[in-house]
């Protein structure tokens, strides 16, 4: 010990900082009879040839086991072959981050055993030279693997891929090459020890048939098999069954929640319960001021979201979520803004009009749009068509035809794609009403009457459902949508006529 801290001595205090070295103390004294004063000199000139005074002793603090590793055998070899990965510049850096860099076993001293790996990766997985020249930067440790390692865990995935020819020999190729470039530890696992029980274990809990298996591993690119069953996969099943235990098919539910969103095993239960939290208190009408429980046969709010859009839990609860619920209250009357505020407050229980939780149980998957670029320009273009009677501050208004009772927008008509669907109806409707000639496209009083197109007509499901109940031609609605669908969406018309009403020239 002395002679490795004498090479550290702070000469400015003549000492050193022991409890730095505990860990390196602590492996000297298990491993004193089998380590010689020769071969720590050794190890210790080695470090001294190849990195600075603060690097060797970060090495010699976190990764005391180098002073085993032969110099010629293992650690020059290694340090060349990073240094070819990552520089010379970089490659103190990348030691000084993580130490154990120069433990991985067999890096860099086999050449042919590297070339064979890229060999294997670029015919089995058509991995491209820049996918692999990343991958060593990424992932080193991939090319020391043996390639019957390689071969054993990849035809392991393949095979499941294959399960009810799902997926081409192409698509599997794809597959595997996502998943070794996203997740290459992966493929470091033993098959009958990790991964094959993990997958049994998934099969058993969560009802999956043997085709399932294929979607878990293509939408979590094999991350979920890489996960504990006791630390990971367990308590969170554990979690998403108790939470779908009211509903009338749990298990059911539980495989069609994974098999539309397989990241959701990956997500932390803290992650999990913060989210659910949230929806129950939207729920049970907890501090938010919304229009009360829910009085739904399909379960809680929380399950219906885990259910019917997955989704919504992968994402942030402050940065997504919460603003996203926080406007759609006010679009559907829940709450409202107060007047030169940004603060949301509760609408009276006798004004309100909508229940925030019906309404996002009927559709959770507006949850998943973009706040900015997809719900509020959405919006805007209901408001200025009559669809809907909103202010500046978003907060819902009674009908501008007089009649007093708010219409109120549900989830899945917002989510209608408002370039491919909504304004090129809207406009083509506009271009054939009396008078039109004399005007142009979507030149249209916006402030009183009616909307001329019925909504549920207007956001029907197929252009030709559309035409059929407008009684107009789908032919010629069909090259109307296509040639003016670019200019619509590249425009910036479609702001001018949203923020003023001025028409929109589609020709």
């Amino acid at each position: 010990m002395d002679l490795i801290t004498g090479e550290f001595l702070d000469t400015a205090n003549n000492n050193i900082d022991k409890k730095s070295w505990t860990k390196t103390r602590n492996y000297l004294y298990r491993t004193a009879d089998k380590l010689t004063v020769a071969q720590v000199q050794q190890v210790l000139a080695f470090l001294r040839d190849n990195f600075s005074t603060e690097t060797c002793q970060a090495v010699l603090q976190q990764s005391p086991r180098i002073l085993r590793k032969k110099v010629q055998s293992f650690l020059q070899p290694t340090v060349d072959f990073l240094r070819q990965l990552y520089g010379d510049e970089l490659l103190g850096q990348a030691v000084r981050r993580k130490p154990d860099l120069l433990l991985t076993n067999g890096m860099g001293y086999d050449a042919d055993a590297l070339e064979l790996v890229e060999l294997f990766l670029a015919k089995e997985v058509a991995l491209t030279p820049i996918n692999i020249k990343k991958l060593k930067r990424t992932a080193p440790f991939v090319f020391q693997l043996p390639v019957y390692k390689l071969l054993t865990v990849l035809n392991f995935f393949t095979r499941i891929l294959k399960q009810g020819d799902r997926y081409s020999d192409q698509q599997c190729k794809s597959i595997l090459a996502k998943l070794v470039l996203s997740h290459p530890q992966i493929l470091q696992l033993s098959v009958t020890e990790n991964l094959q029980p993990r997958l049994n274990f998934l099969r058993e809990r969560c009802g999956l048939l043997e085709t399932d298996l294929a979607v878990l591993v293509k939408g979590s690119s094999a991350a979920i098999l890489a996960l504990s069953v006791k630390d990971n996969l367990a308590p969170t099943i554990d979690f998403m069954s108790d939470l779908l235990r009211g509903r009338p098919d749990p298990l059911a539910d539980l495989r069609k929640s994974l098999l539309s969103h397989p990241p959701l095993l990956g997500l932390s239960l803290d992650n999990l319960r913060s989210k659910k939290e949230y929806f129950d208190a939207i729920d049970g009408n907890k501090g938010s001021g919304v229009a009360g429980k829910c009085d739904l046969t399909v379960g809680s709010l929380a399950s219906r979201v885990l259910v019917r859009s997955p989704a919504v839990y992968s994402l942030s609860l402050r940065g997504n979520i919460v603003p996203t619920i926080d406007f759609l209250a006010r679009v559907w009357g829940a709450t409202r803004q107060e007047e030169g505020s940004n603060k949301s407050v509760p609408i009276p229980q006798h004004e309100k009009k909508t229940s925030l939780a019906a309404m996002l149980s009927e559709y959770p998957g507006i949850l998943t749009l973009s706040l900015e670029g997809n719900i509020q320009p959405t919006l805007n273009f209901f408001n200025r068509t009559n669809y809907v009677s909103l202010d500046r501050d978003w907060n819902l208004l009674p009908d501008r035809d007089g009649g007093g009772k708010p219409h109120v927008i549900r989830g899945r008509y917002i989510a209608a794609s408002l370039f491919n669907r909504l304004l090129p109806r809207w406009q083509y409707c506009q271009s054939l009403a009396p008078g039109s000639t004399e005007k142009k496209a979507g030149d249209m009083d916006t402030t009183t009457g009616p909307p001329s197109i019925p909504l549920h007509v207007l956001v029907s499901a197929t252009d030709p459902a559309f035409c059929q109940q407008m009684g107009i031609d789908v032919n010629a609605f069909t090259t109307f949508k296509t040639e003016s669908i670019p200019r619509l969406r590249f425009s910036s018309q479609f702001d001018t006529w949203i923020k003023t009403g001025r028409p929109i020239d589609i020709y």
